[in-house]
């Protein structure tokens, strides 16, 4: 019997995270022993094709609702019965009829449970379930806050739970999850190739700072510091500064990166010392542009891992557990790696904390040459583990 790999939950690769995860899952499977294209459930197909994933997997599309009128009327049902199943029979209809007991179910949406109302991945998990289909929450980050009884309920449906950084595991442990049950790895992005591409005009190889900034992390502290920080930079090194977006939109909105690092990009274009990434590139292509950096910093976590993954000096402005973990794990703290957006409050928080990077630049790339091997390793044996498992012959 043919046994498939499916990636559920993807939301659109116009978000390069999203994106970077598919990729890299579908090439650490494949070099498994995978030999079937993978299935990917997506909201996002329009985007998924511009980004070239349609190379990698076949698409299923999750089905919107007919009218808002059947909108409504199921997002009462699931109110008053506390079940999202209904609903989702017709949103997550194509997907449930394609998937098999002999397949695999990979839920991709790291941090999903770190959002209010998971419907999609509740839904799905309790279907795999009915169907007996093996159901892995695929290197997720989720805070002790978020394990509500009914996340917690969910969360002991899956056949395993990957945790992605120390955090993670610790309040799934915590919350009463058994430790057999959950398995230890680093992100898979860290195991994305890189594709070359032209750097942006302005981009000095090897003396440029990457800077990705994300209205995630917007506030007045946070903008005034970052300000204070390309300021200083100009002012103090002879390093070029290039803005980064990671996450993007056709139409520039408050969701995507773009339009808060244009402000940017005109505030000091006059300088001669500022450049931007404005092009639809793939998450590979960011990840090559990011590796010619000198430093890197960065608010979305999947433009950090592209910059630890290729040993560039990295500070993160953090806003989950997700940022605070995944130090943790590479540098054994996340003190002087990763600040927290809510205590950026002095408009030279940030580049202080950028200058011990720098001071630290040497130390930092020696130590990732020495911890890389092996912290990457650990995706690569939990892909072995579950390909053998149940999709080896």
């Amino acid at each position: 019997m043919s046994k498939n790999l499916f990636l559920c939950g993807h939301t659109g690769s116009d978000n390069r995270g999203c994106e970077a995860i598919v990729r890299s899952t579908v090439k650490l499977f494949k070099e498994a022993g995978l030999k079937n294209k993978p299935a990917l459930a997506t909201s996002g197909v329009s985007q998924d094709k511009a980004a070239g994933v349609n190379e990698l997997c076949e698409f299923i599309s999750y089905n919107t609702y007919k009218s808002s009128l059947q909108r409504y009327f199921y997002a009462g049902v699931r109110k008053v019965s506390s079940n999202p199943i209904p609903g989702q029979n017709i949103i997550q209809k194509d997907l449930w009829k394609a998937i098999k007991p002999s397949d695999l179910s990979l839920a991709i949406g790291g941090d999903t449970y770190c959002y209010k109302g998971p419907t999609v991945f509740i839904a799905h998990n309790k279907k795999m379930e009915k169907k007996a289909v093996p159901s892995v929450l695929w290197c997720c980050s989720i805070g002790k806050e978020y394990i509500t009884k009914n996340v917690l309920e969910d969360l002991k449906r899956y056949t395993y739970i990957v945790a992605r950084e120390p955090y993670t595991y610790d309040a799934l442990v915590e919350s009463g999850i058994e430790k057999e049950k959950i398995l230890r790895c680093c992100d898979p992005a860290f195991m994305l190739e890189r594709k070359e591409c032209p750097l942006p005009e302005g981009f000095e190889e090897g003396n440029t700072v990457g800077l990705n900034i994300s209205p995630l992390v917007k506030n007045e502290e946070v903008y005034r510091a970052v300000e204070f920080l390309i300021e200083k930079i100009i002012k103090d090194t002879d390093m070029k500064i290039c803005l980064v977006p990671h996450v993007y939109n056709a139409v520039p909105t408050e969701s995507g990166d773009l339009k808060l690092l244009r402000e940017f990009y005109n505030k000091y274009l006059d300088t001669g010392r500022i450049s931007i990434v404005d092009k639809n590139y793939t998450c590979e292509e960011l990840k090559f542009i990011i590796s010619k950096c000198r430093f890197f910093v960065g608010a979305r976590t999947h433009s950090t891992i592209a910059a630890y993954s290729t040993m560039v000096p990295t500070l993160v402005l953090g806003y989950s557990i997700k940022s605070l973990g995944i130090a943790k794990e590479l540098f054994g703290t996340e003190k002087g790696y990763v600040l927290p957006y809510t205590d950026i409050k002095e408009e030279d928080y940030i580049y202080n904390a950028f200058a011990d990077i720098m001071k630290n630049e040497r130390e930092i790339k020696e130590h990732f040459k020495k911890v890389l091997p092996d912290y990457t390793k650990t995706v690569k044996d939990v892909v072995d583990t579950l390909y053998s498992k149940y999709l080896g012959d």
